[in-house]
């Protein structure tokens, strides 16, 4: 069974959003780990361009919905300082359960 089938995007919530928070939900993640992710999530039907990708992660760092890791976080040795990792917080914000009803 796909993630579309058991947990469709609550009303007013993006798609792309959506798989975004899933693949987070999961592990802290950099960007092209969560375009992959949720490309496979999404059994191939959403991709997220570049342009879509960091505004989406922008806008839900903005929103308390995700955070931006810390620079100085533990990275492997083959990991880029340049990568921006992100996170869910261990809350869950209130204007995500609003967006839901």
């Amino acid at each position: 069974m796909q993630w579309r089938e058991l947990m469709p995007p609550a009303r007013g919530l993006k798609s792309h959003w959506f798989y975004i928070l899933l693949s987070l939900a999961a592990e802290d993640r950099h960007g092209l780990a969560i375009s992959r992710d949720v490309l496979a999530l999404s059994d191939g039907q959403v991709k997220l361009w570049p342009a879509t990708l960091y505004g989406s992660l922008d806008e839900l760092a903005t929103r308390g919905w995700i955070e931006e890791l810390p620079e100085n976080h533990a990275r492997t040795q083959h990991e880029s300082e340049r990568k921006r990792f992100y996170l869910v917080p261990t809350f869950v914000p209130r204007d995500l359960l609003r967006s839901s009803h």
